[in-house]
């Protein structure tokens, strides 16, 4: 469903506000898929399993099977060691839940063979997804206000991506390159409740477009525009000074590389060079991020952006593109602020709002302003009033 052609500009637009009340009727449910296992094999473990080939014929299995390894065979993919024709395969259990690797997922996967290895695709409610999602991006037990704001992002970033992939075998990854989704083992009743109380809202523009609601963990302070970090505009397009996550983790932090390692990663991603002898902040933009770094060593020399040089040097180690860099020694020091990319919603900044008494909808008129929160069943209602009175 392409929710992002159902609203005019025309049309009413719920702005934020604090005493703001959305309409909420009941949200159809919304399907998804989730990029969850690449192996070249693994095992379904559940009670009752069913599967599936692609013509939706059952694959026999034994009575009581409650494991089912996937493998691949003569370029096929293979149950318990049978080969099945056809793609994708799907594996569901009668007892709601089933497990790969540890880990427990409802719905159901879908399996294919993708350039000769395994691609296990988790089908499942949107909504049942978001539930699953939060522990694994922020934790349930914050403030209720910060986590409802996340349910609402994780499910508007969820809708875009699901919008936007539709010739693709699935919608995200369960990775930190889409939002961290680990399955449904750590759903609680918070959880839930975030999810239940903000049931069908999403972020849109002002003609009723679903946004890509970009969010990180600590913008450090301010937060970033999208062009900066991956070269297009979207519909995040102001930067909002940020108070409310001094208390993050990564508020501050310092990191140190030694000048032969940074070397050997400028390499290492194809880069001519050796030994970095020094390091220069050449430009930032406005939100103090770098965006063009200097590194040089003996004849040779290189520019990068800073959010380049975090992905060479690890995301989790170069913590955010907001830092200076000194030499010390052998080693470059770097001092950032912050951490992720810095764009929308800050998560520990929409718990420090929270813990100050502010609601989920001001938390997300405050990091995306310009946006507005609405009902996926609303904008469908809407749209269907519209569509019956057209002339036919």
């Amino acid at each position: 469903m392409a929710f992002r052609s159902l609203v005019r500009r025309h049309a009413r637009v719920l702005a934020f506000a604090g005493t703001l009340a959305v309409g909420a009727p009941a949200a159809a449910a919304t399907p998804l898929r989730v990029a969850i296992v690449k192996a070249e094999k693994f095992s379904v473990k559940g009670m009752d399993l069913v599967v599936k080939d692609a013509a939706g014929r059952p694959v026999p299995l034994p009575d009581g099977y409650d494991e089912v390894p996937v493998t691949v065979a003569h370029r096929r993919i293979a149950i318990g060691g049978r080969e099945v024709d056809g793609q994708p395969l799907s594996i569901e259990s009668r007892s709601v839940y089933f497990r790969i690797g540890g880990r427990q997922y409802r719905g159901t996967v879908d399996v294919y063979l993708d350039d000769g290895r395994l691609l296990a695709v988790n089908r499942i409610d949107l909504e049942d997804y978001l539930v699953g999602l939060i522990n694994h991006e922020v934790s349930s037990q914050w403030s209720p206000e910060a986590v409802k704001a996340q349910a609402v992002v994780a499910r508007t970033y969820a809708l875009y991506q699901s919008n936007n992939s539709r010739d693709a075998r699935y919608d995200l990854e369960s990775t930190v390159d889409d939002q961290v989704y680990g399955g449904s083992q750590t759903e609680d009743y918070a959880s839930a409740k975030a999810v239940r109380e903000t049931a069908g809202e999403v972020l849109v523009d002002d003609e009723g477009h679903v946004v890509q609601a970009f969010y990180s963990s600590a913008c450090g302070g301010i937060t970033e525009l999208p062009q900066n970090v991956w070269g297009n505009t979207t519909a995040i397009s102001k930067s909002v000074k940020d108070p409310w996550c001094k208390a993050a983790p990564n508020a501050t932090w310092t990191l140190s590389v030694s000048a032969d390692e940074l070397g050997r990663k400028i390499r290492e991603a194809g880069y001519a060079g050796g030994r970095v002898e020094s390091i220069a902040i050449r430009k930032k933009d406005a939100a103090d991020r770098a965006l063009v770094v200097h590194l040089a060593g003996g004849k040779s020399a290189v520019d990068v952006s800073g959010n380049e040089l975090r992905r060479l040097l690890g995301y989790d180690k170069l913590k955010s593109a907001r830092f200076t860099v000194e030499l010390s020694g052998d080693s470059f020091v770097f001092h950032g602020r912050g951490a992720g990319h810095g764009v929308g919603l800050c998560q520990w900044g929409a718990k420090g709002m929270a813990d100050a008494g502010y609601a989920y909808r001001q938390i997300l008129g405050f990091y995306y302003p310009g946006l507005f929160l609405r009902n996926m069943a609303a904008m469908q209602a809407e749209a269907d009033s519209a569509a019956q009175t057209q002339p036919h």
